[in-house]
């Protein structure tokens, strides 16, 4: 019982492992071959947003941090893939 933590349900499947197919290192971003983007998504109760189409790979992952923010997941961000690659490489370039 000392190793478990209180969290939400949704923030308890925010720690869940990256899916094997998963190419980006980001969860809720891939890469769609036929428009030649990235692609943003998000799943909050069982409904999945999409949150756009992107040019820029980092942009996505800002897309996706935001549409977590929105559904008010901050408190997960220590689980959160995107936040973590946001929060690495505004460190390394800032």
């Amino acid at each position: 019982l000392s190793n478990l933590r209180h969290v939400s349900p949704t923030c308890n499947m925010q720690s869940k492992p990256l899916n094997k197919n998963n190419k980006s290192g980001i969860k809720g971003v891939y890469w769609s071959e036929p428009k030649k983007r990235w692609i943003a998504v998000i799943t909050n109760d069982y409904v999945r947003t999409d949150l756009g189409s992107y040019h820029d790979f980092e942009e996505a992952v800002c897309a996706r941090l935001a549409g977590e923010q929105c559904f008010k997941w901050s408190s997960c961000d220590m689980d959160s893939t995107a936040y973590k690659y946001i929060k690495e490489n505004i460190q390394k370039n800032g």
